[in-house]
């Protein structure tokens, strides 16, 4: 490539620019950067208007000459092949190597993989070469690609299309019909491809002057810092650019701001975002909240799919195709804020969410859905919206099973228009960009017409999907924040008051090789293709490194020491140069905010108003049991009435089951039941009984379970398993040494504690001879009658009974009747009360309680202590050992965010 000196400076481009010269870039953000340089400069020479030099990236360049050579085939009658999207490119590659897999019977994923092969046939046009056929022999990856390059040749041929990596081929081949410019800057170009270096090569032999720029280096030698980990890096790197912007914006800021790069800003731009917004802008801890112009700017945007109003508008799509709506489906619509009413209607919407996951239905039809929303006459607007959507023209006509492209974004839009999409509310800078954004893929889908004539349903939406997945969005007016933060490839040609490079460890950076999985290694290698091997990569590290520290009079570079477990290295490429860390102001972000003044979080006032007492507070056993775990549980759930949504659970969850089973052992063990008279049965008549019994439960279950949609064989099962269950628990029971005769089953009761009112329910009352009584709770779960003591006791709802329990009790157990166990475990006066359930052997947590009368007044302490501090409104976060793991209050109580469990 002939190349004329090169230019170096703003003003040395400005004169070239005057003189009608075109500046090519390597890239957008570079001609962004460049022409917001000029314009600066011009009015800092007291200009006031200016004619606009021709400043565009390389392949936008491109395509505008081919638009030229459309014009002039128009009017010669000749029109110049059509340039695929993206999306039709990638569709096309998807179709190819989805027949050859299904007719060779090999498993892929044909979308992943189209976007590996259409990197690698661009590799080939960048290189100018052919597929390598030779090479690839042995290679099962490579000499599938040679097969689909050469179908992909055949196909775009046929339908008289190019790609966009083969348009520079096609400009050059219609560069003697072209307007070109007396002469081009290019900047940005450190390393250009063969086919790069060609096409310049051609455009000197027609005369055409080619200067390259350079912009303005700084001899400087970096600060060299190595921090704990990424956090603490990002953290340190944030503060010292505030430093630098509220130092004040001098011009050399104001013209360059200060840079912050990153080499692998992909996989921790959500960090780098999540920290630069809590130093910038505390209290907006989400990118959307940010305000309009904030002070920093990522140049790598994200994938329109992430934003919840596109991730939603997909939704409802695959809402209204599939027709039908799961019960998860049917929550995220109800808590969507992107359709109709979604905000007016969403505290009604949530609470149909809840009573719709505590029913547990698991599928129905769009209709069936709107007949339920309009039954349950809580939300109008929803049940209307569902009523339009349902009422929608069938999308296919005439069992056709397909439509042009071309149909699709009006029926797509169509729906969204349905669901009322976007929303209620006004939409925000970034949001209407999205939506514009959004439109602009939408119509994209016509594009796929020059590769296939039509669409089914699920096609269309997954180009759709992959189209937005693959569109990295990016808000307008990001670049004239005063901090720019980048990736290293990005940062090329830019010049910065002030540049942090940070993420430099060995295992980034040089970048580790990645060739292309269906171009040989060998092959990669030999012509120096990116990627291919260390000894490349190492080299174009090296060389942008030395570049990027030339780009700014002050360069911090950094590296973290380690990553979760495992110790980092600073990169080679800076082991010249000596530690040399740099003083950060202090954090001034929410969470050092937060914790910066433990002492008046000290005197925080956690008495909550007392209850009053007159009349007793109405509740269950339940609040005793969360006081003792936990003083701010028991406030949250029986004062606050803070609930969770449960869980969606289809079928027969275990808390089903376990219902069951306990209305199972109440028809068996009922009031009146003796097991004098249980033992005098035959077997066959024991069986019957239990069948009956199991039968009659899952009669009545059935009209329960009729909106759970339960599969009417696994009702069998259970009911299997059911009699099964209970002829285990019969031998337990038989094994007792002692008859007794069921004093009640399931009875209600009532306990005044203080000023607690405690509603209750007992499993069952056991009456032996002489009054004495025995004290039975079912489980089927894990338990622990250790529970039962200490001065906070875990479970005290069997304490509780006992209290209430009128008579002389002699034994309380559970009955534990679970897969692995069925036994009593308890306690008892006798051993041959109940088997294997004696007194208690360790006597500490009740001094020397030897009866249940004794034990009954410690109880009776503890339970009244209990009673009066959640009355008195006793709210501490003062949990038990382990009581946090199944407690679902944690957004309340803040617990983990309290210091002292750092």
């Amino acid at each position: 490539m002939n190349l004329s000196a090169s230019i170096q400076g703003i003003a040395a481009l400005c004169s070239c620019l005057d003189r009608g010269h075109v500046l090519l870039t390597v890239n957008r953000r570079l001609s962004r950067h460049l022409t917001r340089r000029l314009n600066t400069f011009k009015a800092s020479q007291g200009n006031t208007s200016w004619s606009s030099a021709e400043i565009i990236p390389l392949q936008a360049w491109l395509r505008k000459k081919w638009m030229e050579c459309l014009d002039l085939g128009e009017r010669l009658g000749e029109p110049p092949p059509r340039v695929l999207s993206d999306l039709a490119e990638h569709h096309l590659w998807e179709r190819i190597i989805a027949e050859d897999s299904w007719q060779r019977k090999k498993i892929l994923w044909p979308r992943q993989t189209a976007t590996l092969a259409r990197e690698g046939w661009a590799l080939l046009s960048e290189w100018r070469l052919p597929p390598p056929s030779l090479q690839s022999r042995g290679h099962e990856d490579a000499e599938a690609f040679i097969r689909w390059s050469n179908v992909w040749t055949q196909q775009i041929q046929r339908k008289g299309v190019i790609s966009s990596s083969q348009l520079m081929a096609f400009v050059e081949r219609h560069l003697d019909r072209l307007q070109l410019p007396a002469g081009i800057v290019l900047a940005g170009f450190e390393t250009p491809t063969p086919a790069m270096d060609h096409f310049f090569s051609l455009l000197h032999a027609r005369g055409i002057e080619l200067i390259p720029y350079v912009p303005e280096t700084c001899a400087t030698v970096p600060s060299l810092n190595v921090l704990p980990d990424h956090e603490a890096e990002i953290r340190a790197a944030a503060r010292w650019a505030k430093q630098w912007v509220d130092a004040g914006m001098t011009s050399s800021l104001s013209a360059h701001g200060v840079g912050i790069i990153h080499p692998d800003l992909g996989r921790w731009r959500r960090q780098i975002i999540r920290i630069f917004t809590d130093v910038f802008h505390p209290g907006a801890m989400e990118w959307n909240a940010l305000p309009e112009n904030p002070a920093f700017n990522v140049s790598m945007g994200f994938p329109l799919l992430e934003h919840p109003m596109i991730a939603d508008a997909l939704f409802f799509l695959r809402l209204a195709l599939e027709g039908q709506c799961t019960l998860e489906q049917a929550g995220r619509l109800l808590h969507s804020p992107y359709c109709t009413a979604g905000r007016s209607e969403h505290s009604s919407r949530a609470l149909l969410d809840l009573r719709w996951r505590e029913s547990g239905w698991r599928r129905v039809s769009l209709t069936r859905l709107q007949m339920m929303i309009g039954e349950d006459g809580g939300t109008p607007d929803l049940a209307r919206m569902l009523e339009r959507l349902v009422g929608l023209p069938p999308l296919l006509d005439h069992g056709s099973s397909s439509i042009p492209p071309s149909a699709w974004p009006r029926r797509f839009s169509e729906i969204l228009a349905t669901f009322g999409w976007p929303g209620e509310g006004r939409l925000s800078s970034s949001e209407f960009q999205i939506i514009e954004t959004w439109k602009e893929v939408l119509a994209g889908l016509v594009s796929l017409e020059v590769v296939t004539a039509r669409l089914n349903d699920s096609q269309a939406l997954a180009a759709l999907t992959h189209a937005v997945g693959e569109l990295l969005f990016q808000p307008k007016g990001g670049e004239d924040a005063p901090v720019q933060i980048l990736g290293s490839l990005e940062a090329g040609g830019e010049t910065f008051a002030a540049l942090w490079i940070m993420g430099l460890s060995d295992d980034v950076w040089p970048p580790r090789p990645q060739p292309n999985p269906f171009l040989p290694r060998a092959f990669q290698r030999s012509h120096g293709m990116p990627r291919a091997s260390s000894e490349r990569e190492y080299a174009f590290a090296s060389k942008l490194t030395q570049s990027l520290l030339r780009s700014a009079p002050v360069v911090v570079v950094s590296a973290p020491r380690r990553e979760d477990d495992m110790e980092l290295r600073v990169s080679p490429l800076l082991q010249q140069f000596l530690p040399d860390p740099v003083v950060v102001s202090e954090d001034s972000g929410v969470e050092s905010q937060t914790f910066a003044a433990p002492v008046l979080l000290e005197i925080v006032d956690e008495a909550l108003p007392p209850l009053g007492g007159n009349p007793p507070f109405p509740c269950s056993t339940g609040v005793l049991k969360s006081q003792s775990l936990c003083p701010f549980q028991a406030f949250a759930r029986y004062r606050l009435q803070a609930v969770s949504i449960p869980e969606v659970q289809t079928g027969l969850s275990p808390s089903l089951r376990g219902q069951l089973t306990h209305q199972v052992l109440s028809r068996v063990l009922r009031p009146g039941f003796s097991m004098r008279n249980w033992r005098a049965l035959s077997d066959d008549d024991r069986t019957r009984l239990i069948e009956q019994a199991c039968t009659g439960v899952m009669d009545l279950w059935k009209s329960k379970l009729a909106g759970r949609q339960v599969p009417q064989g696994l009702l069998v099962l259970e009911r299997q398993r059911q009699v099964g269950l209970l002829q285990q628990w019969m031998r337990v029971e038989e094994r007792r040494l002692t008859d007794f005769t069921v004093l009640s089953a399931e009875s209600e009761g009532v306990l005044i504690l203080r000023d607690l009112e405690l509603h209750f329910r007992m499993d069952r009352v056991d009456d032996l001879e002489h009054g004495a009584r025995i004290l039975i709770d079912y489980k089927t779960g894990q338990v622990r009658y250790g529970d039962w003591f200490g001065t906070r006791p875990k479970d005290p709802q069997m304490p509780v009974y006992a209290l209430a329990l009128e008579g002389n009790l002699v034994a309380m157990a559970y009955g534990q009747i679970s897969r692995n166990f069925k036994r009593f475990m308890g306690i008892a006066e006798r051993e041959d009360l109940l088997p294997g359930v004696s007194w208690l052997k360790v006597k500490d947590e009740v001094g020397d309680a030897t009866d249940f009368s004794t034990l009954k007044h410690h109880w009776r302490q503890v339970m009244d202590r209990l009673a009066d501090d959640f009355a008195r409104g006793e709210a501490r976060v003062t949990p038990l050992d382990h009581a946090c793991d199944q407690c679902d209050l944690h957004p309340l109580c803040r617990i983990n965010e309290s210091p002292e469990n750092d």
